[in-house]
């Protein structure tokens, strides 16, 4: 019975985070503490091409690629100065990673063996809002978070690679061609593509909640659309794999091609619903 109980109270609480998510605005995430007087947008730039962006324990954060030669980080803050420490100034934040906070904006950047490293520094002496990047074309992305601090990964007009695995982010996708590889436990995805590049995969998975993805109707792809214990829905001409599909109670798989078939595209939710819309 306690075991029943626990399982109940697991699934009500993994729900209401999923329906949060839902409901939660992107627009607001990065925008809460545009008018207050106590905060100020600072910015840290270092100029950088080609390898990856790897990002670790960064909490919202919204990335935009562009032409340009400057990898910028923006954020409002709030430095805090260890109001409640009075002993702790003239000091710095020790970390064990031997990483120190040289952006201003509670966080690490460092580059190495051609890639750049940003990791979060905690908020010991920085009250910092949602992180903003604008990253030079021809960097690629890679994202991994394990806490459950942040609730958005917010990435526009991308048309490099990214690999992400999040614990509680919801991710949007705008204007993106992949390829990619994203997969989030408790946040929803929600995707738009442009264009579908056919250099490599995409494969995008919600365990918890949705995945809504809109592709252009010309787009040439091998789909495979998978959920546990919700519907599939899409308006696209699917030529259906009728064999290797399945349908009915429990699980579902939906397996074919759009036009003339392409590259590989998986769209999974375990426990929600997927969405397959052409634009």
């Amino acid at each position: 019975m306690k075991y029943l109980i626990i399982c109940i109270f697991s699934f009500i609480s993994i729900q209401a985070i999923a329906q949060h998510h839902h409901e939660l605005s992107y627009e607001h995430v990065f925008n809460r503490h545009k008018d207050d007087k106590h905060f100020e947008t600072k910015e840290y730039k270092v100029k950088h091409s080609g390898g990856n962006l790897i990002i670790s324990g960064v909490a919202d954060v919204s990335i935009e690629s562009y032409n340009g030669s400057e990898v910028i980080l923006s954020s409002q803050v709030q430095i805090k100065n260890n109001p409640h420490n009075d002993r702790a100034k003239g000091l710095k934040v020790l970390d064990s990673r031997g990483i120190e906070d040289n952006t201003g904006l509670g966080y690490s950047l460092t580059k190495k063996e051609g890639n750049l490293y940003l990791a979060t520094m905690g908020h010991a002496h920085c009250d910092c809002s949602a992180l903003t990047i604008k990253l030079p074309k021809g960097i690629g992305l890679v994202i991994e978070d394990k806490t459950f601090r942040g609730e958005v990964v917010w990435i526009k007009n991308f048309q490099d690679a990214i690999d992400m695995s999040l614990n509680n982010h919801s991710v949007r996708l705008e204007y993106v061609t992949g390829p990619m590889a994203i997969k989030t436990l408790h946040g929803n995805i929600e995707a738009t593509f442009d264009k579908i590049s056919q250099e490599g995969t995409i494969n995008l998975v919600a365990v918890h909640s949705f995945v809504d993805v809109s592709l252009p109707s010309a787009t040439n792809a091998n789909l495979t659309l998978k959920t546990g214990h919700g519907e599939i829905y899409s308006d696209m001409d699917i030529i259906m794999d009728h064999e290797a599909s399945k349908s009915g109670t429990g699980s579902k798989i939906i397996t074919g091609k759009i036009n003339n078939g392409g590259v590989n595209i998986t769209l999974k939710s375990n426990f929600n619903e997927v969405y397959l819309r052409k634009i």
